[in-house]
């Protein structure tokens, strides 16, 4: 039987904790806010789905997010195609992640455990992150929640260290 990640997640990795929901309720609200919006919108729009999901022809495992297979290059690829949309972009979101899970792994480097949470409303947390990234960036708050929490989902996934390399790399 297959696993269905939303019932069932996958273990987060060892070093960040994340309630992948309420993640997912963020791209959710960035797709139904902006699948008819402006030609860079929907841009940004498919390139998350296909990180997420990958090609809309393939049938891929409930389990598994489609980066996580290949995860070197279909992190890059997403970097590379964030950038041919709107340059700046990758680095905008993924700069303020990469400095909130460093800052909060210093804070927790003195605990037990090797696993953290991020924040404890972490669509809040998102959300007060997407006004700066939209500005930054020069899109709407709400696209720039679902790429952030799009970006988080690879950080809880493939380990922030090595997601943070690939997005930063490309």
């Amino acid at each position: 039987m297959t696993q269905d990640r939303r019932s069932n997640p996958r273990p987060p990795s060892p070093s960040l904790s994340v309630d992948e929901e309420a993640l997912r309720g963020c791209v959710l609200a960035a797709y139904h806010r902006h699948r008819r919006g402006e030609d860079f919108e929907r841009a940004i729009l498919e390139i998350v789905r296909r990180f997420l999901s990958g090609p809309s022809d393939k049938s891929g495992s409930p389990s598994k997010y489609w980066f996580e297979t290949d995860s070197e290059i279909r992190t890059r690829r997403f970097a590379r195609e964030l950038e041919h949309v709107r340059p700046g972009l990758s680095k905008a979101v993924v700069t303020p992640l990469a400095v909130a899970v460093e800052e909060r792994a210093r804070t927790e480097a003195s605990s037990a455990s090797n696993r953290y949470e991020l924040a404890p409303n972490l669509a809040l947390w998102i959300g007060s992150l997407a006004g700066a990234v939209a500005v930054h960036a020069k899109i709407d708050e709400t696209l720039a929640a679902g790429l952030l929490a799009t970006v988080l989902l690879a950080f809880a996934r493939l380990g922030p260290e090595e997601a943070k390399g690939w997005l930063f790399e490309a």
